[in-house]
């Protein structure tokens, strides 16, 4: 037999026995006369999770029935049929909703997703204490495919714990367990109705940083075999892992910066994505520091410090293709995927060819001619202009250098809590040649572009007025020549602004430096086509050339591929930023 739920309100914490209203059920409850309840999975967050079996078919699942601490009976019966509609998530680490619905006999607001298999993390740890790297790598590379799966869909959990976490043997986990996150269902709702509300973009970095300061958290968890590591001490984790007498501890050095840039308060020393802090642990397992290395390959943790791009990280996932419309309809998160030999991510490859450089006679500057005829090599590109925050990430491990730190005041983005996320600006040439050659860069030093390569992605394959064509620029371009701007925008931000290759911002936001020292006229050779040409090696002035428009610009001109400008290196403007290039397959530039 069936057992009867009983019904309770919010303050029925007086009643014995199980309430609906609050979450908890027991096992044999029948809910939506459909599903039986068997043993808790999980209690407490955002709702109990069971076991449970569908009635008449036999079919394994389970049933989550929301907390009340989510708000009142409407709200949670908005809430499931949110989540029932909501957006996919594309993971096989996501248990998938199935069904969801609001019984109003028993006040309960429910959900069913595929079966859950397996124990809780922290009843896993309690049986085995901490757990080797290699199984810790594992467990966390699932979690990361969950998360970064969720994000792509729009979706944080924003209350990961490692009650979420649940852990099971299978083969096709490689010893390491197989892993299943929960929770992702109530998610899914939260953020459906925050894009009804407007509040998406609003809301996102504060809620991806929620979910990357669990990232830490489940990695220390782990590697300590407490689920809830003590947050008192004064060590660095390493330090409190050698402590608890953690095997092979002493080679977990990197762990204590990745951890940091998990659960930093400061949004510019926080790891800006998923991506990043995958990219950032995988560097580290893969080059452990051992005695006897130098000091600079913990840089190597730079890894991703340098900021990698969220879409490139997914398109190296393989999951952009999976979702990009038919008919090639693309927006920005939905561009081709360069080839995971080619580009670290967070650059975009480009394979080479042929194309015409600078402007006809009877259009553009002087210095823009005469038009001519350039062969070009494949190389990597930067998808983003370099932002605030990867700068600041790379200025901290270089020790703060003051000749490296950018200027701040009016319309500079340095220090900008606000700006973390928008193009580094007020920076000059050479600061911003060295970061491009830095060691420290997921793949090894890059460098600044030359003027044709910058030319050549800028124009892309159809060779447009444009980066997306010959179209006039419009509203979804960072300018100033629909309605005045005060300042930069988010990279990537400008929808129209984007190349064929996924490269974004490449006519508007900031204008970027390149390699070259500036001519007022192209050198071109008498009769053969030149290959990857550069710019003169010594100039009178010295100038150095910058491309592409910026925020500031009103004028359409201004935003042609095709455009020059030059300044002193020692120039900091509040319009000029960069981007930096490396050659394929590791090759330096």
């Amino acid at each position: 037999m069936w057992r009867e739920i009983r019904c309770c309100n919010d303050s029925a914490s007086v009643i014995e026995g199980p309430c609906v209203g609050n979450g908890r059920l027991e096992p044999g409850n029948l809910i939506a006369d459909e599903y039986v309840v068997g043993e808790a999975l999980r209690v407490g967050g955002a709702g109990a999770v069971y076991r449970a079996v569908r009635r008449g078919t036999g079919e394994r699942c389970a049933v989550m029935v929301l907390s009340s601490s989510l708000g009142d009976v409407a709200t949670r019966e908005r809430l499931v049929e949110l989540a029932r509609v909501g957006p996919s998530i594309e993971s096989e680490h996501v248990p998938a909703v199935l069904a969801a619905g609001f019984d109003r006999t028993l006040q309960a607001a429910w959900l069913v997703t595929e079966e859950i298999e397996g124990e809780a993390l922290p009843a896993v740890l309690a049986k085995t204490g901490p757990l080797p790297i290699g199984v810790v790598s594992g467990l966390m590379r699932q979690v990361f495919d969950a998360l970064a799966s969720a994000h792509e869909a729009g979706v944080v959990h924003g209350a990961l714990t490692a009650d979420d976490v649940f852990v099971a043997p299978s083969p096709r986990a490689k010893g390491a367990g197989w892993v299943s996150v929960l929770g992702f269902g109530v998610a899914r709702g939260l953020a459906e109705r925050r894009w009804q509300e407007g509040l998406r973009e609003d809301d996102s970095s504060t809620l991806h940083s929620a979910d990357v300061r669990a990232l830490g958290m489940l990695g220390l968890a782990m590697l300590s075999g407490k689920a809830e590591p003590g947050g008192e001490s004064t060590l660095a984790p390493s330090a409190t892992l050698q402590g608890l007498g953690v095997p092979d501890a002493v080679a977990l050095g990197w762990f204590d910066a990745w951890f940091e840039a998990c659960v930093a308060a400061e949004p510019e020393a926080q790891f800006q994505s998923v991506e990043e802090a995958e990219e950032a642990w995988e560097h580290g397992v893969a080059a452990p520091q051992r005695a006897g290395r130098p000091r600079w390959a913990l840089g190597a943790l730079a890894l991703v410090l340098v900021g990698v791009a969220v879409t490139a990280a997914l398109h190296l996932r393989g999951r952009v293709e999976r979702h990009a419309p038919a008919g090639g309809a693309a927006g920005v998160g939905h561009r081709p995927a360069a080839p995971r030999s080619h580009c670290p991510a967070g650059m975009v490859w480009l394979p080479g060819g042929q194309f015409l450089m600078g402007s006809r006679e009877d259009r553009g500057d002087p210095d823009q001619r005469p038009r001519h005829v350039v062969n070009m090599s494949g190389f990597c590109m930067e998808r983003t202009e370099v932002t605030v925050g990867a700068y600041g990430r790379y200025w901290a491990l270089r020790g703060h250098p003051p000749e490296l730190a950018p200027d701040e005041g009016f319309n500079c983005n340095w220090r900008r809590a606000d700006r973390v996320d928008h193009p580094m600006n007020c920076i000059d040439w050479r600061a911003a040649r060295d970061y491009c050659e830095w060691p420290g860069h997921p793949g090894g030093p890059r460098r600044l572009p030359t003027e044709a390569q910058w030319e050549f992605a800028a124009h892309g394959p159809e060779g447009g007025r444009y980066p997306w064509g010959d179209g006039v620029p419009g509203e979804q371009v960072c300018w100033s020549g629909v309605s005045p701007r005060l300042g930069t925008c988010q990279v990537g931000a400008s929808r129209r602004d984007v190349t064929s290759t996924g490269l974004v911002d490449m006519a508007g936001n900031v204008a970027e430096w390149t390699a070259d020292l500036y001519a007022p006229q192209y050198a071109v050779p008498d009769a053969a086509v030149p290959i990857d040409p550069a710019g003169p090696e010594s100039t009178p002035d010295g100038l150095r050339v910058f491309r592409g428009g910026t925020w500031a610009i009103s004028v359409p001109s201004g935003l042609r591929a095709a455009t020059r400008g030059r300044h002193t290196e020692s120039m900091r403007a509040r319009g000029v930023g960069w981007r930096c290039v490396r050659g394929p397959s590791g090759d330096d530039p």
